[in-house]
């Protein structure tokens, strides 16, 4: 397996760290959503049309249920 270049290494590195704070609120927000459950019953309707008529069958089908 090949090294990473130095340069492209320390940046990568001080991204890590400086992120690291907001990388953590954000994943925290993303867990309380996920235990929220989906929130579409919250869209309103235009919203909700737009996005399921943009959408594959097997996804219209899973965003029309349980609203």
């Amino acid at each position: 397996m090949t090294s990473l270049n130095s340069t492209v290494n320390t940046v990568t590195e001080r991204i890590q760290v400086r992120s690291a704070g907001p990388r953590s609120d954000y994943l925290l927000r993303i867990e309380s959503a996920r235990d929220r459950g989906p929130q579409r019953g919250s869209l309103s309707c235009t919203n909700l049309a737009h996005v399921t008529a943009a959408s594959i069958k097997t996804d219209k089908q899973i965003l029309t249920e349980n609203q």
